[in-house]
């Protein structure tokens, strides 16, 4: 399983403004010009708007970077779920013709979690079930376009929690309910953990 890792850089730093994520070209051009003086020769592949696999590539070829696994987020809980697999199966496409076959999935981050990280603040029973309903679906999306989704669990997002354990019990929740495969969603954080010291 994982066959295909690469280790990518987020171009986080470049492209998160104090107005949102700007995926714009020059300002991807700007990164990319930056990071192509470091080590790194591969980045998290998400294109702008309107860009297409073979441009993205393009673009990153001028810098000598190729892509690394996507980054597919949405709001689980309150997005219709049609629309949130129809963009899980549109992300997935893209990913595939870049050559990845990982994809990492997540909730969007929320203002209350950022301004209390790490702690599972406000936690909901109701909205994470809603939420690992939402990832299944998008996940199974993901599958069925050929990749492995592998869950990216951000803090400041509805999946961080305070309790080590947590994430286990994600992953029962899941499994009773028939929600996804969770050994392919978990499976990056299963990968992890038998290769840590």
């Amino acid at each position: 399983m994982l066959a295909n890792i690469k280790i990518g850089l987020n171009p986080l730093p470049w492209v998160l403004t104090p107005s949102g994520f700007d995926l714009s070209v020059p300002v991807l051009r700007a990164a990319f010009s930056e990071i192509a003086t470091t080590p790194f020769r591969a980045i998290k592949a998400d294109p702008p708007a309107g860009m297409d696999a073979a441009q993205y590539r393009q673009l990153l070829a001028e810098y000598g970077l190729l892509p690394a696994p996507g980054y597919f987020s949405a709001n689980f809980h309150t997005e219709a779920a049609d629309d949130v697999v129809e963009a899980a199966k549109r992300h997935a496409g893209l990913q595939s013709e870049l050559g990845n076959t990982e994809v990492f999935i997540a909730p969007k981050l929320t203002t209350e979690r950022m301004e209390h990280p790490a702690i599972g603040f406000g936690g909901d029973g109701a909205i994470l079930r809603r939420v690992i309903d939402g990832l299944g679906a998008a996940a199974a999306a993901i599958t069925a376009e050929g990749l492995i989704p592998a869950l990216h669990p951000h803090v400041g997002s509805l999946v961080e929690t305070e309790r080590a354990n947590a994430n286990d019990e994600l992953l029962a929740d899941a499994r009773d309910r028939n929600v996804v495969d969770v050994d392919l969603l978990f499976a990056n954080q299963r990968q992890q953990q038998i290769e840590r010291p």
